[in-house]
């Protein structure tokens, strides 16, 4: 049987005859174009609903989240600022209530800037949120604050200097030293009338000085510039004579800088207390006194004081309750407007000097962690 099947399969190619391949099945099946037409078409139709559905719950909750947010918007800031102090931010705290107040007519202010050590006391007391100084605490004061439980926090806005000035008609600028300087405003000049009057004055400045009539202005006792004028002007005398580095208590003082300067202009022999700021209003003629400190005589300028070469400088500083902020967002977004950069322009007309931008991160930095800090303990 398999010889026969072999001769046939010889005889079947022989005659060019082959075995038909078997057909099979193709795996894919054959598809026609109408079934997947009407496929697509319902397709459409159900992501229509769909996105229809889509639609209309979109604008549904877009309707509610507007309602939500205008009924959870922060309502406009309220409530007063009392701000206590010293003189020196007057234009700085003014121009700075100003725009505030623009923008958030609701929110008072109560400001009486009376000086330095008012100010703090006030703060310590808890009876002012805000003090403006032209010094740093003492260790009195700070611990004065920790027993009311206050938690005052120092942020430094300028530098200034206070300045001695005389009027022009008095003769050319004068240079004194630290023992001229105790000879005419310490404790021991008490009653002193005359430049050359005080027998402490050295004799190699007498020549120097006017032989007429001493007539000495400034702001009260207890302002920061006479406190600059006591720590730094007559510490060094007064610590090597053994007597209170504390200015004379018969010179005439005034609440306001504006009446020392013009005293000072109109009083001939004057003697007035003012600030680098107080000096450079254009119009008023008035000379600065430099002062000796040893190595030759140093001008007021924003130069000497930036490079600490002009001995008489005192910072700018605002103080703010920590426990007052946690209270009133108004204090908060206030003290905000005081650290922008759209304040400088009012610090710069003061005369006060910009700090550096380290010291400006700082202060930065110390505000937000205080305002962080407060929002934590409320």
């Amino acid at each position: 049987m398999s010889t026969g099947t072999q001769r046939l399969t010889r005889s079947n190619r022989h005659l060019g005859h082959y075995p038909q391949p078997l057909m099979m099945r193709s795996p894919i099946p054959r598809t026609t174009t109408q079934p997947s037409e009407q496929l697509s078409a319902r397709a459409v139709r159900r992501l229509k609903s769909r996105a229809s559905d889509l639609l209309r719950s979109g604008v549904a909750l877009f309707a509610v989240g507007s309602a939500l947010a205008a009924c959870t918007s922060a309502p406009p800031l309220s409530g007063s600022i009392k701000i206590q102090g010293s003189p020196s931010l007057l234009e700085v705290v003014s121009d700075t209530g100003g725009r505030f107040a623009e923008a958030h007519p609701l929110v008072r202010f109560n400001i009486a800037l009376t000086g330095t050590s008012d100010g703090i006391a006030l703060l310590c007391d808890g009876l002012a949120p805000l003090a403006t100084a032209a010094r740093d605490l003492t260790e009195a004061e700070k611990r004065s604050c920790r027993e009311s439980n206050v938690s005052p926090v120092r942020l430094l806005l300028a530098r200034d200097a206070v300045v001695l000035v005389t009027r022009p008609a008095d003769g050319p600028g004068r240079c004194l030293s630290y023992a001229a300087l105790y000879a005419l405003l310490g404790v021991e000049s008490f009653g002193v009338t005359t430049w050359d009057g005080s027998p402490l004055l050295p004799e190699a400045e007498k020549p120097s000085l006017p032989s007429g009539p001493l007539a000495i202005f400034g702001p009260p006792p207890s302002s920061g510039i006479m406190e600059v004028i006591s720590d730094q002007g007559l510490s060094q005398e007064a610590s090597a004579r053994g007597t209170e580095a504390t200015a004379r208590g018969d010179y005439t003082n005034f609440e306001s800088e504006a009446l020392v300067r013009d005293a000072t202009i109109r009083t001939p022999g004057s003697l007035g207390v003012l600030t680098l700021a107080g000096l450079n209003i254009k119009g008023r003629a008035i000379s600065p006194v430099s002062i000796n400190t040893g190595d030759g005589c140093v001008e007021p300028s924003a130069r000497n004081v930036r490079s600490a070469l002009y001995p008489l400088t005192r910072p700018s500083f605002i103080f703010v309750s920590e426990q007052a902020v946690a209270d009133s967002p108004a204090l908060k977004a206030f003290v905000d407007l005081m650290l922008d950069p759209s304040t400088t322009p009012a610090i710069k007309r003061s005369g006060g000097i910009l700090p550096t931008q380290a010291e400006a991160t700082e202060v930065r930095q110390t505000w937000a962690s205080a305002v962080a800090k407060a929002g934590s303990d409320k």
